[in-house]
Formats: C-alpha cells, structure tokens, sequence
C-alpha cells in the first residue's frame, strides 16, 4: 500500500501500480466513464507510478472518491475527480482538493476542464475553483469545455500589489461590472458609468476571481467570453485557500449562515476574496447585498458601499477635516459632512408619518453623496451627540438646490431651525449662487418656518431666496438684481426679488424699513447708502463671549445663549435706540473699542418693568420707572 495522510474520518492513500486500490479506483472511474476522459488500463499504471493518483478512504477502508493528476511545469491539472455514491454530500471532493492543495502548496494552482452541460460543472465554484473561460472541446459535436482554476495565492507580474497611498483601492462586484462593461445602456447602468468616470483619477478599480464564475452564468456565449476577456485586464488578486476559507469562515459565522444560492455565495465570496486580499472596499449596487452583508463585512474590515456613497467615501478619506465634527459657534453643538458610516443615523430622518419611503430617502441622500465635494449632507447633532437637523443641497447651473432640509425633536427646534437655515445663504455665496431654492418634499414644518423667516418666499416648487454678498449701494444692487432676474421665471422673480426694483428711487429715499426688508430679503448683503441707523452698544466681556464667543473664556460658552439667533437685551429710560436699526457691539473697557459683532435691530419697546419683563427681580427693577426692552437678531458674530 502507499502512503496514508489522516483526515479526520478520511485518509488519503496514493496507490502503487500492483496496489489493489488502484484497481478498485479503475473500477469507480469506468462506472464513470460517460462523464470523463478515457485512461487505459497502461495510462492508469503510469499515474500510479508517478504517485499522482490520489484515493480517498473511509476508515472503514471504503473508497469514496479519487483524484487522478498531471503535475506539468508548475501546476497541478485534474484528469478525473470521482466521489463514489457513498461519499458524496460529505464534502468528499473538496477534501480532496484541499488535500491537492495543501499537498502542492508551492505550484501556482490547480486547473481543471468540465463540458458545460455535465452536472458536476456547477460543482466546482464550491470547491474553490473560477471559470476562467471555455472552448470547443474536440469531440465531433463540438461540446463547449469550461476551463476552471483554484488559485494558490502566489504572486505573478500581473497580481495586485496594492495601490498608491493617494488612491482609494475598490473591488466592484458582478452588478458594477455589468453596469460598466455589459451592452445594458439602461438608466441604471448609465448613472454607474457616470459615477466611476467622474473618480477614475481618485480610486483603483479591481475584480475578485469570483467574478469569473459570475460572468459564466452569462447564456450568452458571445457576450460571456467578452466579458471573461474583460476581466483578464484588470490586476490579479491572489489569495492563497486557506487564507480564504478562514475569511470565509468568519463571515458565516458573523452572518448566523452559510448563503444558499449561487448568486449569495458569489456575493459572500467577492467580500472574502478582497479582505483576504487587502482590499478594504467593495462597491455594490445590490440593496440586499448592503442590507445583509454590510455588517459581517465591517467584522473583516471591509466597507461595502454603494456606487453613490462610494463617492463620498473617496472624498471622505481626502477631505477628511469636513468630516471630523466641528463645534457649532463654540457651543456643545455639532456639525460635519456625513460620511458613508452616517447612513444609518441619517434614515432617523425618514418623514414616514407623512408618507416617505425609505427607499425614496435613500436615493436623495445617495444622490447627495455622489455629488461630493461641490455638494453637502451636513449633519447637525446636540451636546449629547444625538441627531437633531440634516441639511443637503448642490448646486445647479445657477442654484444652490437644498433638497434635504429635516430635524428631529429637540428642545430647541426652532432655534437649530433658524442656525441651520442661516449657513444656506453662506453656502451659496462659497459657491458663487445668488439663487436658493429648497425642494424637499418632506422639509420639517419649524425648518419650513425658519426659511421663511430668512427671507425665502413660496415658489410652485418649495421656497426660493435671492442672496447677495458684500456691501453696495442702492443703484449697484439694483443692476444685479436686474440681471439675475433674466435667470427667474416671471413668477418666481417677482417672488423671490425685492418689489422695488422697477421703481425709480433714488437711494435717500428708501424708507429706512423698505432698506430693512431687503438687507433681510437678500441677506447678507449690506447696504451703504441706506437710511437705517446704527448704534454703537457696549457689552460686558463675559457677555461677549457668552453671546458672540469672543473673548474666550476658561468655562464652555452656554449652549442655548450660543446657538440662539434671536435676543433682548434692555436699558434703563430711552436711550434711542429704534427699528429698524444696525447694533455693532464692543467690549466695554476695552481700549480700541474693537467691534466684535453686529446684529439686527428688530423692535423696540418702552414700559414699566412690570408690564415689559413679568417676574423680573429686585437688580432689573432698580433701573427705574422707565424699561427699554431690545429684539435684536444675531447677523454676524465675532470679529
């Protein structure tokens, strides 16, 4: 007898010539024989000379399968693989080959031919083998031939190294593929081509080996040898198999079971094969594949992302600073760029009470993400890192589109309304956007208030605002509104821009609150030449920075005082002030008398104590009979 390996419950011997074995092996391969290729009885005894016929046996010393080899140049290639009726579905095959593998570790694979139309062709995949391809065989029909290959894992001048440290390596899956190279010129297919052109330059695009055994599901023969000739351009990634059976293992073991269909075990294995192969991303648009593989793949350290978020992903890692939260005006508060880890803490602002689905949800925010860098999804969250505003918008050809505008409850809502919606104009203008329209379906009723309070107006389509920056003149704004207008429909320019336009004033005659009203409408222009007073008001340092965050101070800035945009601050007797008006603060006792603010002077009011502050206490009523109180509205804060 030859030599024996243990194998748990199965051991493999290598039967000699004049072995018994070999004859019981010669009698299961003939009981075969419609299914492989002839060997005569002096073929047998050659492989059995060269010890390349390998026998599975039970402990019982039962044959229960075989394996006949060539070992040509530096590879391994099947001639039979036979399971005997008693072995098979106990994994008798892939104990074999795994024992090929392991035997011959150091050859670069083992290679294998199977007619298509056999049954055991749809065994191979499950034995760790891809189709490569497949030919005519030489019979007189011509039967087709698929050639498969188990790959050891050893490198060659076309295996993947690993990409620069600049450039975002991603591993697209069969739908991508298809989606890129397949003669599909649906929409679907169109919007993936037009993502991964537009970040060619920023990521490497690679396929794992499994994609070989997807496209062989292709019927059409033309098109699935294209495609497999496709494939063979793009790096190689080599993973060794016991290197992917462990990754393997760990993703059924996070996942709860072993996937069932041929297309689940495909997508398990292009996961396995990139984390095996140091790649750490993987770009899907299969919405059950991301549902039900994102997890157990992030326990291998794999992202899987979609085409959309595999845009912000990109941009993530080379815009990592808008990523990291930043402190809203020096408060508790917090905003940044939701990235692609965000994705489930954004869908917290599904409107399903009024109807949203999800999935239209997703496709919003997805769309978002594919635009970045030019577009924003900034998520906005409170002291105790809980979500509470989302905002996203692009720009158009000459519109910043705000798409996404959604809170949650909070208890100060309508104040994080009024700060979220006071960054759009900003937004705009970095931009170069004089033109705002939000369109969100599902924008929240305070955030929709607070867009109105802001100087948007109701459109057909949501609520649009003009926005202007710098300081002109009255007869400068007047020539680029003019010229804006020719970018409006009649009805929304006559929304959208100020009712004077067409008026001809001369600029000392603008009432002090038509002045006003436009700076609000259009804000954050300035107007120079505007009646509207100003004052100059002194604030107590500590109040400074409470208020406006300068100067600094030991203790945090109070997070409500903070973030609010609306304020009253009172005076003893009259002391002038009147709306409309412009505040610019300074810090009393300072030496320069530095203005560190600016605010909006909104209304004014005069009375006793009792009547203007109810509950006021001893300090407020010292002040007098007399009590001005002063609404004032943040504009811009310090220096």
């Amino acid at each position: 007898m030859g030599d024996v390996f243990s194998a748990g419950t199965v051991s493999f011997e290598r039967p000699e010539p004049d072995d018994h074995l070999l004859a019981e092996v010669f009698a299961l391969g003939e009981s075969e024989s419609r299914y492989l290729g002839m060997l005569t009885p002096q073929a047998w005894r050659e492989y059995a000379s060269k010890r390349t016929v390998l026998a599975a046996v039970s402990g019982d010393g039962e044959l229960l399968g075989y394996a006949a080899f060539r070992l040509p140049r530096n590879r391994v290639v099947l001639a039979h693989l036979v399971v005997h009726p008693r072995g098979r579905r106990r994994g008798v095959a892939k104990r074999i080959i795994d024992h090929l593998s392991a035997e011959y570790a150091s050859k670069t694979g083992i290679a294998a031919r199977c007619r298509r139309d056999y049954p055991a062709n749809d065994m191979w995949p499950s034995l760790g083998f891809v189709a490569l391809g497949d030919r005519p065989g030489r019979s007189v029909v011509g039967h087709r031939l698929t050639d498969w290959w188990r790959d050891h894992g050893h490198p060659d001048l076309l295996t993947w190294e690993g990409a620069p440290s600049a450039i975002v390596s991603v591993v697209a899956d069969a739908n991508v593929f298809l989606d890129l190279h397949g003669r599909d010129a649906g929409s679907q297919a169109e919007v993936t081509r037009m993502i991964f052109n537009s970040i060619s330059d920023r990521i490497e695009l690679l396929v794992t080996p499994e994609l070989h055994n997807e496209v062989d599901r292709v019927i059409d023969e033309t098109d699935r040898r294209r495609l497999q000739s496709i494939i063979d351009t793009y790096p190689r990634l080599r993973v060794a198999p016991d290197v992917l059976a462990r990754t393997r293992a760990a993703l059924i073991e996070s996942l709860g079971h072993a996937p069932a269909g041929a297309r689940d075990v495909s997508d398990l294995n292009h996961i396995a094969y990139a984390a095996a192969a140091g790649v750490s991303v993987v770009a899907t648009r299969d919405l059950a594949v991301l549902q039900r593989l994102t997890a157990p793949a992030e326990q291998v350290g794999l992202r899987i992302v979609s085409p959309d978020d595999l845009v912000a992903l990109v941009d993530e890692r080379e815009s990592a600073p808008a990523y990291t939260p930043a402190a809203l005006l020096d408060t508790g508060y917090q905003v940044a760029e939701a990235g692609v880890s965000d994705n489930v803490v954004l869908e917290r602002f599904v409107d399903g009470g009024a109807g949203e689905r999800k999935k239209d949800f997703r496709l919003r925010v997805g769309e978002l993400a594919r635009q970045r860098p030019s577009s924003s999804r900034l998520l906005f969250t409170d002291p105790d890192g809980e979500p509470v505003a989302l905002l996203g918008y692009a720009p158009s050809e000459q519109t910043l589109e705000v798409t996404v505008a959604r809170l949650r409850p909070s208890s100060l809502r309508s104040t994080i309304a009024a700060q979220v919606v006071s960054g759009v104009r900003t937004a705009a203008l970095a931009r170069q956007k004089n033109l705002i329209h939000v369109t969100d379906p599902f924008a929240d009723s305070a955030m929709y208030q607070a867009f109105l309070a802001d100087g948007y107006r109701p459109t057909s389509s949501g609520v649009m605002a003009a926005t202007v920056g710098g300081v002109l003149s009255v007869n400068e704004l007047r020539s680029q509104l003019r010229s804006l207008r020719r970018s409006l429909s009649p009805d929304d320019g006559a929304s959208v821009l100020p009712s004077w336009l067409d008026v001809d004033i001369q600029p000392d005659l603008v009432e002090p609150n038509t002045a006003a009203s436009i700076e609000r409408q259009l804000r954050p222009l300035k107007l120079y030449d505007a009646p509207i007073p100003a004052w100059m008001v002194p604030i107590k340092p500590h109040y400074a920075s409470q208020l406006f965050g300068y100067p600094a101070e030991l203790f945090p800035r109070g997070d409500e005082l903070g973030i609010s945009v609306e304020q009253v601050y009172y005076r003893a007797g009259r002391s002038g002030e009147e709306a409309p008006g412009r505040i610019f603060w300074y810090v009393s006792g300072s030496r320069n008398g530095e203005v560190i603010g600016t605010s909006e002077l909104v209304e004014v009011a005069d009375g006793s104590p009792d009547v203007l502050w109810r509950g006021i206490d001893d300090s407020v009523s010292t002040l007098g009979k007399r009590l001005r109180i002063v609404l004032i509205r943040k504009t811009q804060c310090a220096r």
